[in-house]
């Protein structure tokens, strides 16, 4: 008898998949071919380090090269962002989202490139894609308040009333004066 294939655990946002792509990273998953997923599959990022215990998710992303090879491939994703962010000031979404797609192949920790790639992703009404992406941003980054209200944008749009409400209130917890998430 043949057992059941094991799903694969993507080492950024912890989701599983049989795919061989994380769903909501796009990140390839460690031993696994891609079947599918977005696009084409990115490369694999370096292994986090064991969560020792009592170690908060935060403190897993908190490496100075937010999850690059080397210092020269943080480098490349800074460059690669500021390029996207470019395109994004010029209203030229997809291009946009081209550069923070490369730019998380390089440096897939980095929460700034999550978020901004979930304000393009809202901005092309991929609202599912928007929210995966502001997660993360969240996840990695709990003290973002622009991450917080990206994620209740979407939420919203999805119809998660209740939900985005609670992303408000955690956006707020960390910038109350914030009139966006008020």
């Amino acid at each position: 008898q043949r057992s059941a294939p094991q799903a694969a655990v993507c080492p950024i946002s912890g989701k599983g998949s049989s795919t061989g792509v994380c769903p909501i990273s796009g990140q390839g998953l460690p031993g696994q071919a891609p079947l599918g997923g977005r696009g084409a599959a990115p490369a694999e990022p370096p292994a986090p380090q064991e969560e020792a215990a009592g170690q908060s998710a935060k403190a897993r992303f908190e490496d100075s090269l937010m999850g690059a090879a080397t210092q020269a491939d943080a480098e490349t994703a800074q460059e690669l962002k500021a390029q996207g962010n470019e395109k994004f000031k010029g209203k030229l979404y997809e291009e946009a989202l081209g550069f923070y797609n490369e730019a998380l192949q390089l440096q897939p920790r980095e929460p700034t490139i999550w978020l901004n790639r979930s304000i393009v992703n809202r901005h092309l009404g991929n609202w599912e894609d928007a929210q995966d992406d502001a997660e993360l941003a969240a996840g990695m980054q709990p003290d973002n308040a622009k991450a917080h209200y990206s994620m209740a944008l979407c939420l919203q749009q999805a119809g998660k009333l209740q939900t985005a409400l609670v992303s408000c209130r955690a956006g707020l917890k960390v910038q109350p004066d914030n009139k966006a998430l008020a």
